[in-house]
């Protein structure tokens, strides 16, 4: 099953193949089947054992009890004991194993998931909200990782637990088993139609966890201007707009599940009324004896309470397959900007880029360039100016191919770029925005993230060049300088000279820079400037700026 949209606002996924998304879960199962099997073996084990006792009760009333047979009844007393405790032995590691698979295949999930976000495309991330993609992460990897702790557990011990007291009780008294059984058609009516609206229910749940993530993640991202416009009441108010949803979708969540509950622990009353008077019947016939109804009651209990369980795990399950529907939706969502089958790499670059006919569209029929072409020569550099709209950052964008033409190409050295390899054509350029984007970690880490491998005297060096250096010793602890979430301690004009320098260390052959000096003060981009001039020397550079003093030494 897979789900391709643009968005992933979309929750109205129609029918959900269970078995399918089954399949699907096994796959991240598989390699860790040899501890799950393992794991189902002791489960195996505790549950054999389990079943066992209420027999050796029967055994017990019905032989040592009745004849008075102390000895027989002291093995009786010492296997029961012996088997309490080799379950009790078999059930920490059981549990231990199965936290263990859980635990491996979330980590495996979450790596999957975060790794394929990497791939998409912008146009994704421009159409769906950072705290939404957070609670795939979270709250849905989460949920499935419940299924796989509780889920799994449940379905495999009940499952066992039912069967095992089935053939028991059909080999002592058929008549009495299939009484018992009487209730069983009723509560299968009542978990099918349980079921359907749980699933819609639990949907609704990890929708509105997703809203209040993504309202939690835009209001610390704009606590700036918040506080500047004095919107705190706003924000609380739309904060409680979707607390309040998200509680109205808990509650009906718990509703659905409030309804059942007590009808199904109703049915499994009347089950148990049954064997008391059928059974009670049996004994005063001398149909059974007295013994084998002491067990009949005793396994009962553990024939409805495992249907029961298995009822109730419609909670765990729902919820687990509503996470696995919203990640296997996020994992099937391709990036609209990808390699051609026939994607080759470069070896090295002049260069020469060429603009043939280029329309492009962020929505369908509302084009922002129009048949545009443009040439920029190898160690060219040009510069775009005109007003805020104009394209100027679409056309850097669709250079970088952070963006595909809607029509027509664009080429390097002759070749589209759709047909160069990412690999290939990344480390050719670096990319400067007028907003650089500045990660958690060191003022040195954030400059050598342009090349892993360079030494603190390239650091340096780089940063003497962008004249971020004796910024950067400004600081409280130089190079070592701790930079708080997006640069946050740091000034915008300092976020960019980072940036500028964490260019000049990948050593481009292409540049394109974005407003990247718009906020140093003049003096500081007067001095900048020698720098840039000296890394666009030979390099194939595209500009855009608002100040001439940026442009003009372009060529």
């Amino acid at each position: 099953m897979a789900w391709h949209f643009h968005g992933l606002d979309h929750e109205d996924l129609g029918k959900a193949y269970d078995s399918r998304l089954v399949r699907r879960l096994w796959k991240w199962v598989q390699p860790y089947r040899r501890e799950l099997f393992a794991s189902i073996a002791l489960m195996v084990l505790v549950t054999g054992q389990d079943i066992l006792l209420p027999w050796l009760f029967k055994k017990g009333i019905d032989g040592p009890l009745e004849t008075g047979d102390m000895h027989a009844l002291w093995l009786l007393g010492g296997l029961m004991i012996s088997i309490v405790v080799i379950s009790f032995a078999a059930k920490g590691p059981q549990i231990y194993l199965q936290q263990r698979v859980s635990e491996q295949v979330i980590r495996d999930v979450r790596h999957e998931t975060f790794a394929h976000l990497q791939q998409l495309s912008l146009d994704f991330y421009e159409k769906n909200k950072a705290g939404k993609l957070i609670s795939r992460l979270t709250n849905d990897i989460d949920a499935i990782g419940q299924l796989l702790r509780e889920g799994v557990v449940t379905l495999v011990i009940d499952t066992l637990m039912v069967t095992g007291v089935l053939v028991v009780m059909f080999y002592y008294s058929w008549r009495l088993t299939l009484a018992v059984l009487l209730i069983s058609p009723l509560l299968a009516l009542l978990t099918r139609g349980f079921r359907d609206r749980a699933r819609r229910a639990y949907r609704n749940v990890r929708r509105k966890i997703a809203e209040i993530a993504d309202n939690l993640q835009e209001s610390i991202a704009g606590v700036r201007a918040t506080h500047s416009f004095h919107r705190h009441g706003e924000n609380i108010r739309r904060f409680d707009q979707t607390n309040i949803e998200n509680l109205g979708a808990n509650m009906h969540a718990a509703t659905v599940w409030a309804s059942f509950t007590p009808l199904v622990e109703t049915v499994g009353a009347a089950g148990i009324g049954i064997v008391i008077w059928y059974g009670g019947v049996e004994v005063l016939r001398d149909a059974i004896e007295l013994g084998t109804f002491v067990m009949f009651m005793m396994y009962v209990q553990k024939f409805l309470a495992p249907l029961i369980n298995l009822s109730q795990l419609y909670n765990v399950f729902q919820a687990g397959m509503a996470g696995c529907e919203r990640i296997f939706q996020l994992l099937d969502t391709e990036p609209t900007v990808k390699e051609a089958p026939q994607a080759r790499s470069l070896n090295g670059a002049a260069g020469h880029f060429r603009f043939e006919a280029v329309t492009f569209e962020y929505r369908p029929g509302e084009p922002v360039l129009h048949d545009l072409d443009l040439e920029i020569r190898p160690g060219e550099s040009v510069a775009l100016v005109g007003p805020t709209g104009a394209g100027k950052t679409t056309i850097s964008n669709l250079t970088a191919r952070l963006y595909d033409p809607t029509r027509g190409r664009i080429t390097l050295d002759g070749s589209d770029l759709r047909d160069i390899r990412f690999d290939s054509l990344r480390p050719l350029m670096a990319f400067v925005p007028q907003e650089p984007f500045l990660f958690t970690g060191t003022v040195r880490d954030n400059i050598r993230y342009g090349r892993l491998d360079a030494t603190d005297g390239e650091v340096e060096a780089a940063a003497r060049v962008a004249h971020a250096h004796e910024v950067i010793m400004r600081l409280p602890d130089g190079y070592d300088t701790r930079v708080e979430e997006r640069g946050g301690n740091l000034s915008m004009g300092q976020r960019q000279l980072l940036a500028l320098a964490r260019a000049l260390l990948a050593d481009p052959r292409i540049l394109i820079l974005d407003e990247a000096t718009s906020s140093v003060d003049t003096y500081t981009e007067h001095k900048l400037q020698e720098g840039i001039r000296a890394l666009l020397r030979g390099r194939t550079s595209l500009i855009i700026a608002h100040r001439l003093s940026t442009v003009r030494h372009v060529d």
